[in-house]
């Protein structure tokens, strides 16, 4: 009876209109069978039609265990073949499925196509990007580089008395624009993110993560300096500092690496906390171990730079720059603590 039935449905698989293969693939996940969990593995794969492909996914994610390893099958036969768009699509699809907690065979791959992998889970996961995806990552970035410069404000206050009505003005007009950069390069860093828990291999997806972190923050840094520069104010002052512009955004560039690996490491580590807490913890806990790791890199440039201090003011200098790094380094492992939240901690 469900091999007739499934036959019935397979025709309309081969429908023209997309919305009958759409409630097709809804059919054929009530019905029992191995052979209707492949019919539903071989769609999300081959499908024409992104719409289809995408409610063949979700039916792939949702139909009982038994059908599902039969679904697994296909799609760890298809990662395997050198058929790059079905690879793709087979990569991005166990990885949700291993994000839910499913077992997932071992497949062997090259260390340049788990990369080559690794990068395009982005586009698949990310199909469709306007502005506000592009800006996703203001509100993390701002709300943390916001928390980022309390450390500094209170070290300004203790350097600077007796105070006066203009010093804590300009403390308050220096912190207000140490968000600028603190809200701008979350948004670069995280232009490429995904979940680094929707990553079927996530080795290689933590470097990807890591060199698109690096080179998208170095890229953003490097296109304002020259809409900056367009401007006759301050183009000149721009071309007298540009080696000093280019050292602060390699430096910037290696923070936010930094803090992608730190927020990579420590995500979804908190696996004994109750459910009804625990994505607040990881989330939490992940911003701590970017925090951390980011803080690491830029006391290591302070240390460099104030062993090499000419005066008191240059060491001062040094430390209220270092401190203004917090509020970066807070920004971005919020930022990216946002992106991961998207997926589970399994």
């Amino acid at each position: 009876m469900a091999n007739a039935a499934i036959t019935i449905i397979e025709e309309f698989l081969r429908s023209g209109t997309p919305q009958v293969r759409k409630n097709s693939l809804t059919a054929l996940s009530c019905i029992e069978d191995d052979e209707s969990a492949r019919l539903i593995a071989t769609t999300a794969l081959n499908d024409d039609d992104a719409g289809v492909r995408k409610r063949a996914e979700d039916e792939a994610l949702s139909i009982s265990e038994s059908m599902r390893a039969r679904a697994i099958a296909v799609f760890a036969d298809a990662v395997s073949r050198k058929e790059p768009q079905k690879q793709q699509r087979a990569y991005a699809i166990l990885g949700q499925i291993k994000s839910r907690g499913f077992s997932i065979p071992r497949v062997r791959l090259p260390w340049g196509s788990r990369m080559w992998l690794a990068a395009s889970m982005f586009s698949h996961f990310y199909p469709i990007r306007k502005w506000s995806f592009r800006l996703r990552s203001w509100k993390p970035g701002l709300l943390g580089s916001l928390i980022g410069t309390i450390p500094l404000i209170i070290y300004l206050f203790t350097q600077n008395r007796p105070l006066e009505m203009r010093t804590v003005l300009g403390i308050g007009l220096g912190s207000a624009v140490l968000l600028i950069p603190g809200t701008l390069i979350p948004i670069f860093a995280t232009q490429f993110a995904t979940p680094i828990n929707l990553q079927l291999r996530r080795s290689a997806a933590s470097l990807v993560e890591v060199l698109l972190a690096f080179f998208a923050v170095f890229a953003g840094l490097l296109v304002l300096s020259i809409i900056i520069g367009l401007s006759p104010a301050a183009g000149e002052t721009i071309y007298r500092e540009s080696r000093v512009l280019l050292l602060f955004t390699i430096l910037l560039s290696f923070l936010a690496a930094f803090v992608r690996l730190g927020t990579i490491i420590a995500f979804g580590r908190l696996k004994f906390l109750k459910s009804w807490g625990r994505r607040t913890w990881n989330w939490l806990f992940e911003i701590c171990g970017g925090v951390v790791a980011g803080l690491a890199l830029a006391t290591l440039v302070y240390l460099f730079f104030k062993l090499d201090a000419a005066s008191y003011q240059d060491s001062v200098l040094y430390e209220g720059v270092w401190l203004g790094s917090l509020a970066v380094t807070v920004g971005l492992a919020t930022a990216f603590a946002q992106i991961d939240s998207e997926a589970p901690p399994a």
